[in-house]
């Protein structure tokens, strides 16, 4: 998908597996070093919301999301209708 767009402008990990398992994207910015991200190892073992180098060209982030929050509003929202 990266090569089809013409690179990216930023790599965000949400979710379960994106905001808690480090070594995942840890392995994933290093792989992807092609796209131009250069992985700030430190970052990512500490949880940094920033990833990568202040100088990447290509940002990598971590978002946290509220995944139960979101079911349970829609789900308030179905039951009121």
């Amino acid at each position: 998908m990266a090569a089809a767009l013409g690179g990216l402008d930023a790599l965000v990990f949400t979710g379960g597996v994106g905001e808690n398992a480090a070594p995942i994207r840890a392995r994933v910015c290093r792989s992807a070093g092609w796209l131009g991200i250069a992985p700030d190892e430190a970052a990512n073992l500490a949880g940094a919301a920033r990833l990568t180098l202040a100088d990447s060209p290509v940002s990598a982030w971590v978002v946290a999301t509220d995944e139960q929050g979101i079911i349970a509003a829609q789900a308030a929202r179905t039951l009121e209708s």
